[in-house]
């Protein structure tokens, strides 16, 4: 009884300790592990809000987000429970790593919250004077400690130079290749006009079917509310019957686009053709995909949240970047999206379609109305090339085709980033990725 009785008077002492700030996160401890309410204390002091939890669980509440994935819905904190019986050390871990705190068991600060400042206060970002092209690379002078110094850890483009030369995609993957082994493989295409793909265009360019009016609660917080994310049109049909468009896509209105299709799970016979390579070994792949067109398409300008290796096998594309640390002047936002319908018969598109989602990656302004206000990178690659493009750099993609097989034809791999951050959220500052912490360990152990 006397034990509840001082359990229950430390109630009100740990409910109100400090006052949480939407920045920080909130540990939530059962008032039955007063020990490790105290160590927890002890290690990260003002760092984190630690509070009573009625339920008698070890919580961890993480910071009130700034971007909102869903304009209906409240910004909230995301809690889970932790479990109390770990080891104290793989707490404080985890309590790192989900807060990108850096703090030992015994209080003090680890070394690598130091480099990491550094690195942020580092980030590359070219100037106006800058000479507008990327640095290149050849892929044999390139070593996997130079790869992320120089380029990974700045958060810094580059072209890699024959990164897939002499290789056999590049002299395997013909049309007729493709069709012995996926001739009658369903695919998802996408169809866009003159060869746009996922631009902006006003609002009322489009004529709903049904009545359609963008909720107050989500217009008042569009990045812009007259414009709308132009998502090109979707069909179905076999991998023969696309390669069969391409080869006549001369003849065609519509530009059809195989794009975003996950090449390991679609394309299974084709991975054992890629290179191994040594670069990409500290990095964390979440994605690998595969691009096919007639090579007259345009990718307008949007950012990835993922570091992303584009490797052509296939025809050339010209690379627009701009940093994000010019995210403001891009108007990082949520935007309406809206999707066109096609029609195969007369190879024409309607407007009709708009949808009750958001587009969270794309900028409303054109890249030519930015290019006297921001640096713009252009970075051309060719086949057997590579590009590595850090994650939330924007960036426009024009692509072009092969002079013989009239086709344009690459990879690209999607990481998980070094350096992330909220979005849509243009005033969001990017931090250094916990995933990747041995990285910086490595380094201050030097």
């Amino acid at each position: 009884t006397a034990l509840v009785v001082l359990l229950l008077s430390l109630v009100p002492a740990l409910r109100g300790l400090t006052v949480a700030n939407d920045s920080q996160c909130i540990v939530k401890v059962s008032p039955l592990l007063l020990g490790l309410h105290q160590q927890l204390q002890h290690v990260f002091q003002q760092d984190v809000i630690l509070t009573a939890n009625e339920k008698h669980t070890l919580e961890l509440c993480l910071p009130l987000p700034k971007a909102r994935t869903c304009l209906t819905v409240p910004l909230a904190r995301h809690c889970h429970v932790m479990d109390s019986s770990l080891p104290f050390e793989d707490i404080v871990e985890h309590i790192n790593d989900e807060c990108f705190l850096y703090r030992n068991i015994d209080g003090s600060l680890q070394r690598e919250q130091h480099l990491a400042q550094q690195l942020q206060a580092e980030l590359y970002s070219p100037d106006m004077d800058a000479s507008g092209t990327c640095e290149e690379v050849h892929k044999d002078d390139l070593t996997n400690e130079a790869f992320w110094d120089n380029y990974v850890l700045p958060s810094k483009p580059v072209i890699i130079r024959d990164y897939y030369a002499k290789t056999i995609p590049l002299t395997k993957w013909t049309n007729n290749h493709l069709r012995r082994l996926y001739q009658h493989k369903h695919v998802h295409v996408k169809f866009a006009p003159n060869g746009q793909f996922e631009g902006v265009e006003p609002l009322e360019l489009w004529k709903p079917s049904t009545p359609f009016t963008i909720p107050d609660i989500v217009s008042h917080q569009l990045s812009r509310d007259d414009v709308v994310v132009v998502r090109p049109a979707s069909v179905d049909m076999s991998m023969g019957q696309l390669l069969d468009y391409l080869e006549q896509a001369g003849n065609q209105s519509a530009t059809a686009y195989l794009e975003y299709t996950a090449l390991d799970a679609s394309f299974p016979e084709l991975k054992g053709d890629l290179p191994s390579t040594s670069l990409t070994d500290w990095f964390t792949r979440r994605h690998r995909n595969l691009w096919l067109s007639d090579g007259h398409t345009l990718g307008k300008l949007h950012f990835d949240p993922f570091d992303n290796l584009l490797t052509m096998v296939s025809g050339t594309k010209h690379v627009h970047l701009v940093s994000p640390l010019n995210n403001t002047q891009l108007q990082e936002g949520h935007l309406v999206e809206a999707q066109l319908s096609y029609h195969s018969a007369t190879h024409s598109f309607s407007r009709t379609q708009l949808h009750d989602s958001t587009a969270m990656v794309m900028s409303p302004l054109a890249l030519s109305d930015l290019k006297h206000h921001v640096p713009v990178l252009t970075c051309s690659i060719h086949p057997g090339d590579a590009l590595f493009m850090p994650a939330f750099w924007w960036h426009e993609v024009q692509s072009e085709p092969d002079v013989h097989d009239r086709r344009n034809l690459a990879v690209n791999e999607w990481y998980e980033p070094v350096w992330t951050k909220e979005f849509p959220c243009a005033t969001c500052a990017q931090r250094f990725n916990p995933h990747y912490r041995r990285v910086l360990s490595d380094r201050v152990d030097v």
